[in-house]
């Protein structure tokens, strides 16, 4: 899921929150880094994890100046081939907001399945938000 941070604070509550999960095994973020500079410019990772069911859902954010390079997807398909082959999961889900058609062309791209929209999924800023739910499976 593409998150949206518009300051400090949500980032710090973020960043707690990722590192609260990691240390219980139940999510874990990586930094997008552009090797040329050793530039931090995004984020990818596994957002929970359902090991009794071999799945998890991933995420992934690149700073806009970096968006159309290729970076998303190479994070996507790292993510793709760890969860596959080192943690012999068997699902990937993805949840979008319908309007980011960019991350949802990327996922296309990628031959991940449109599964349906998760109506009224989640409140953002006192609102009700829908959310389309994509997968990948390792039989894929």
């Amino acid at each position: 899921m593409l998150v949206v941070l518009t300051d400090e604070d949500q980032a710090k509550e973020m960043i707690n929150l990722l590192d609260d999960l990691s240390r219980d095994s139940k999510a874990i973020r990586f930094s997008i880094i552009k090797i040329e500079s050793n530039e931090i410019i995004g984020s990818c990772g596994y957002n929970s994890f359902d090991f009794e069911n071999e799945k998890a859902e991933i995420g992934y954010d690149i700073a806009k100046s970096f968006w159309g390079r290729g970076y998303a997807s190479e994070a996507i398909c790292s993510l793709l081939d760890h969860a596959f082959s080192s943690l012999k999961l068997n699902r990937i889900e993805a949840k979008v907001d319908p309007e980011n058609v960019n991350s949802i062309k990327l996922l296309q791209k990628l031959n991940f399945t449109f599964e349906g929209t998760l109506r009224q999924y989640e409140r953002v800023e006192g609102k009700f938000n829908d959310l389309n739910i994509y997968s990948k499976l390792i039989s894929d």
